[in-house]
């Protein structure tokens, strides 16, 4: 993909454009094990190469701030995100599917919680 997004993602933050965004959990999987809790690209800019970008970004901010690993969750009904994270060298872990909660924003403002039921993936950083 060439360069990434220049931004500064802290753990608990989420960096934002018109296009996307992505967001890091403050909490760890495991000792070296960050989790990356949200990556969205809106549906008329997708296939376009931001995910992937959003995605390399943050990985490189996570490797610079000390993370072995890291790991995210992507919906049974997302093959797309999956193909994704795949094609830069995720692997599901060997713990089945958990349950989650899908954070559906509206556009007058709300939120809605949904159970999701996800594939836990985890890349190696560096």
């Amino acid at each position: 993909m060439g360069e990434s997004p220049a931004f500064s993602l802290q753990a608990g933050e989420e960096f934002k454009t018109r296009t996307g965004s992505i967001s890091i959990s403050p909490l760890l999987l495991s000792p070296g094990v960050a989790l990356l809790t949200h990556l969205e690209v809106v549906p008329w800019m997708r296939n376009q190469g931001i995910g992937t970008a959003l995605l390399w970004a943050a990985e490189e901010r996570l490797l610079a701030d000390g993370h072995d690993q890291v790991a995210l969750g992507v919906g049974l009904d997302n093959p797309d995100a999956l193909r994704l994270y795949v094609r830069r060298g995720y692997a599901e872990w060997p713990h089945g599917e958990v349950a989650t909660t899908d954070v559906v924003y509206h556009p007058n403002g709300g939120l809605e919680l949904r159970p999701e039921l996800c594939r836990i993936l985890v890349r190696k950083l560096g």
